[in-house]
């Protein structure tokens, strides 16, 4: 989940003109939290997420049980920000 913070970052500058890098101690996590929601569905970060899927959607298709672990894990750390 890290890698995607660059993209975070980036949409956050262009969609509020808001540099997280500089103003994330003072941004409180419900705001963060609705201003992540809100991003633009075209920016950096979805287009991130889009290429990641077809990447995953190209390989063999895991079962189940790795299936239902890859979904855990993606929430865990969207959870996590």
């Amino acid at each position: 989940m890290l890698a995607a913070w660059r993209y975070i970052v980036a949409d956050f500058l262009r969609d509020y003109n808001i540099d997280l890098e500089k103003e994330l101690a003072t941004l409180s996590w419900r705001k963060f939290l609705v201003l992540l929601s809100g991003l633009n569905p075209y920016g950096a970060l979805a287009a991130h997420y889009d290429a990641e899927l077809k990447r995953q959607n190209a390989e063999p298709a895991a079962d189940a049980e790795t299936q239902r672990q890859q979904a855990a894990d993606v929430w865990s750390a969207l959870k996590l920000l």
